[in-house]
């Protein structure tokens, strides 16, 4: 019952990891300890991607608020010298 149950399991294994199928079980447990180590480097770097993106949208969201803050201001001093009216007169 015991080796029923282990080979079983073993080709179990072989279809879940790739390239799996059709290897002893010794090399069937090297590449399955390969394939966790791919998989938790994968986790790293997709969680560094997903830190790093965070990262940018707020460094675009800040920037943005900056580039609205200045065009406003800007806006607002070109309205006060009445260098606007040549824009506002485009007919429509």
């Amino acid at each position: 019952m015991c080796r029923r149950s282990v080979r079983m399991r073993v080709k179990k294994l072989q279809k879940l990891i790739p390239l799996g199928q059709g290897l002893n079980p010794d090399r069937l447990l090297l590449r399955t300890a390969d394939y966790i180590l791919l998989l938790r480097l994968q986790i790293n770097v997709l969680q560094t991607l997903s830190q790093l993106s965070d990262s940018l949208i707020k460094l675009v969201s800040f920037c943005y608020g900056k580039v609205e803050v200045f065009a406003r201001t800007t806006i607002a001093n070109e309205e006060e010298k009445g260098s606007l009216e040549p824009f506002r007169s485009f007919p429509e």
